[in-house]
């Protein structure tokens, strides 16, 4: 398959890669550098497609979320150039190592050898994945403009370790129906387990979800063998390459596979659980599991029908 110099380039590509950084990413086999090292062979292969080109990484841990690249000041950008690579791929491998470092710094409590805002007894929080695609999106709006034309060239890639984050299902919603405003598809990886709520955001946006089957368990330790390979074929060449078909799906240089039959179910405001069935708000369209007799997000009162009583027989 020959691919043309002008499928790869296009217009000024806009690229926002949000990295799940969870508390369990040291179960890895080799630790979190194969996860982090692909994610990062990727973003170089991005910019150095083209010098129209342009990227953000948002990185996702359980307390907090913050820009990996591009740099937040002047002077971390000012990098000279060594052994004839690009200077701007070399910032881009320095800002990412730098800030990773500071962040699992600022993540790791010395208090009992505890990482911060997590029990080693209790289950490990969800990562807070819906404020760092927020940040994300953020970031295309400032670059994309106001042109429609423009839009269409911004996506977003989601990497997703975790499971279901249930909890925050409003954010998830708000993402996505802000994405779809803005004409940015959603892309998601997810490495695990599958996510019904990131399905739903790729289907609603226009992406492409993707789910790694070549995992390997040995020891409770799980590497993702083809984790580099999938984000070239499927997120590169599948989603980019001057094409403007809807979410990508026909517009790059290979055909993506069809997509897979897409968990709608709704979270519960109660329990926090997908339901297949529940009572609905109908003032506010809160989700319940259960009939409650207060809304818990608008306070309305619901009428509960009390089962009718027979009459009682006269006495002749």
């Amino acid at each position: 398959m020959s691919l043309n110099s002008s499928n790869l380039e296009g217009p000024a590509n806009l690229l926002a890669i949000v990295v799940d950084i969870p508390p369990h990413l040291m179960l890895l086999e080799c630790g979190p550098h194969h996860y982090l090292n692909s994610v990062l062979a990727f973003a170089n292969l991005h910019l150095g497609a083209s010098v129209n080109r342009k990227l953000c990484i948002v990185a996702a841990t359980h307390t907090t979320t913050e820009f990996l690249y591009p740099p937040l000041y002047p002077d971390d950008q000012r990098v000279r150039q060594k052994d004839g690579r690009l200077e701007q791929l070399q910032c881009l491998d320095e800002c990412v190592e730098k800030r990773l470092k500071e962040l699992m710094l600022h993540q790791h409590n010395p208090v009992n050898g505890q990482a911060n805002g997590c029990s080693s007894a209790a289950q490990p929080p969800d990562s807070l994945l819906s404020g760092a695609m927020g940040r994300a999106l953020l970031f295309l709006r400032r670059h994309i403009g106001s042109s429609k034309a423009a839009s269409n060239t911004a996506r977003m890639l989601v990497l997703k370790v975790a499971g279901e984050s249930v909890g925050q299902y409003l954010n998830y919603i708000n993402v996505y129906l802000t994405a779809q405003k803005l004409g940015v598809p959603v892309d998601v990886c997810c490495l695990m387990t599958d996510c019904g709520l990131l399905q739903q955001g790729a289907d609603i946006t226009g992406g492409y979800y993707h789910k790694l089957t070549e995992v390997r368990i040995s020891c409770g330790m799980w590497r993702p063998q083809s984790l580099l390979q999938t984000l070239v074929v499927l997120f590169s060449l599948g989603s980019w390459g001057g094409g403007s078909g809807k979410g990508g799906r026909s517009g790059g240089v290979v055909a993506l596979p069809p997509p897979d039959t897409v968990d709608y179910r709704a979270a519960c405001f109660c329990h926090r659980a997908l339901v297949n069935m529940a009572n609905v708000c109908s003032n506010c369209l809160s989700v319940y599991c259960k009939t409650v007799p207060l809304c818990s997000t608008c306070n309305v009162f619901f009428p509960i029908e009390m089962p009718m009583k027979r009459p009682a027989k006269k006495r002749r």
